[in-house]
């Protein structure tokens, strides 16, 4: 997957020892982030790598290539699309202050693609090197993790200013923009009241613990650590996720690991199988065990293989006990500690040593042993591959079972969700809608196999050519299993005869 190169920052006003950042709200519209703060920012286009090239700065440094593009490109894009997103032109002597009814007129124009940021600075007689490209303070680089539809190398810069500025979000980009303190947003944060990106809270946390200039040379220094070593990717407080390489079904290539508790946690899924992934594993565990976090076991959702291949040597390390359903552990090559059930509650403490309670609910459909752990007080599920981050899941009989399937599905309706944890791809950000789609998806391809029975659909592979149009030839074996397994829900309801089912799963495909 190609990446896409971005830049983004802020500016903020210096206090003592301390600073307070403009933040932003993306809109709930967004395709990025949607209702999360962020540090604006936004893809480098050639005309920020044009107007780079047209300076002819007798600066080195920013005429070096990073990712893809000149160290300058970059400062330019984040100069522009922090003008375009809340608007506020920086110079080097800080935000341009001279007609603001031109300065609006001129954003709405370039945002909507009429003009170039070179146009915009021209009509205002701005001279172009007047840019404050080496008065940036650069605070490192993060990349999206790789379950992301869409993979984001993204520097980020910050600007001093001497004084709090006015914001004017626009208004398809971003709900609002707010000066604070990083502690506030945090603490707000902790209390679920809004929700904040992986890397801007990883920034925020810097900047409210350490000195400034502290705060930038580890935030520089993260940006080399794999996943979840250094910067976490947590979408509520207590709750990890990291996307380990795992031998799982194209197209993922990753299953994800979670992290559950603070002080005292659980880890559930350490499906990798590679040995990068299983240093990758360690090097997390190790830092856990730094803070003075105990790990009190390890949680397998199911007993598909890219959930568990890390397990043996996690035990052998750790001497944590194993805990699954007992249909899971009845399809396990080691021994399970605990057998989990609809009625088991496992206590943790937060980060605080504040105790609260997962809970165990059975969610089978996939396999038969499929569980969910929900955490209820931070109002997130894991639920193995129950459900997908990107697409749908398999279904295939008999481990497979649709009736199973969408009961549990209905089973998470009736939870108060902020997020949902997939065992493959990105977290699912507004859990009751993928919920609904989930359940309107598998009943219109039930509808779209009645219909194609009545039109004479004899055998599997019929069946599937007449209601699989949008999925290619060399996925259709598998998708025979999902309609075996709507075949068997209608048998099972009496729909169709068990002669007639025998008949077409039997028939020639």
């Amino acid at each position: 997957m190609p990446l896409i190169y971005s830049a983004s920052g802020s500016i903020y006003v210096s206090g003592e020892n301390k600073i307070k950042l403009l933040v932003a709200r993306r809109s709930r519209a967004s395709s990025f982030f949607p209702d999360f703060y962020v540090l604006p920012g936004g893809r480098v286009d050639a005309t920020d790598l044009q107007l780079f090239q047209e300076l002819k700065l007798n600066r080195p440094e920013l005429h070096q290539i990073v990712g893809k593009f000149p160290e300058g490109a970059y400062r330019i894009t984040f100069l522009r699309e922090f003008f375009e997103e809340v608007g506020i032109l920086l110079t080097k002597t800080g935000p341009y202050k001279n007609n603001e009814e031109l300065i609006a007129d001129l954003r709405t124009k370039l945002v909507n693609d009429e003009i170039s940021f070179k146009e915009v600075l021209n009509q205002l007689h701005f001279s172009i090197d007047q840019l404050p490209l080496s008065e940036l303070t650069y605070i490192g680089t993060r990349i999206t993790p790789p379950f992301s539809p869409k993979i984001y190398y993204a520097r980020y810069y910050l600007f001093p200013v001497d004084h709090e500025v006015q914001p004017h979000p626009f208004d398809s980009e971003l709900i609002d923009a707010r000066w604070i303190f990083p502690q506030t947003l945090l603490t707000e944060w902790k209390q679920l009241k809004v929700k904040i990106s992986p890397p801007t809270l990883q920034q925020l946390r810097y900047f409210a613990k350490y000195p400034f200039d502290i705060a930038v040379k580890k935030l520089i220094e993260d940006g080399d650590a794999p996943f979840g070593v250094k910067l976490q990717i947590e979408f509520v407080p207590n709750v990890e996720l990291i996307p380990l390489p795992s031998n799982t079904l194209p197209p993922a290539t990753t299953t994800n690991f979670v992290i559950m508790g603070g002080s005292t946690y659980y880890v559930i899924d350490p499906g990798t199988n590679t040995t990068d992934g299983k240093k990758q594993l360690n090097l997390i565990l190790e830092r856990l065990n730094k803070q003075k976090r105990e790990l009190l076991g390890i949680i397998i959702t199911h007993h598909h293989k890219d959930h568990h291949e890390a397990v043996v040597d996690l035990v052998k390390k750790y001497q944590v006990p194993i805990f699954a359903h007992q249909y899971t552990a009845e399809n396990l090559s080691f021994d399970v500690d605990t057998v989990l059930t609809e009625k088991t509650l496992l206590e943790v403490k937060d980060c605080d040593d504040i105790p609260y309670t997962l809970e165990v609910l059975p969610t089978p459909g996939h396999t038969r042993g499929s569980i969910s752990i929900y955490d209820s007080t931070h109002r997130t599920i894991a639920v193995g591959d129950l459900m997908a981050g990107i697409g749908t899941v398999v279904i295939n009989p008999p481990e497979g079972n649709l009736r199973d399937y969408l009961n549990s599905l209905r089973l998470l309706q009736t939870l108060y969700l902020k997020f949902i944890i997939p065992g493959h791809g990105p977290p699912i950000l507004d859990p009751q809608k993928k919920i609904a789609f989930y359940i309107q998806h598998r009943m219109e391809r039930h509808e779209k196999i009645r219909e194609a029975i009545k039109n004479g659909a004899d055998t599997l592979m019929k069946i599937v050519k007449f209601v699989y149009t949008d999925v290619p030839s060399e996925y259709h074996q598998l998708a025979a299993r999902s309609v075996l397994a709507h075949l068997l829900m209608m048998q099972e309801e009496g729909e169709i005869s068990e002669d007639f089912f025998e008949k077409l799963k039997n028939a020639e495909t």
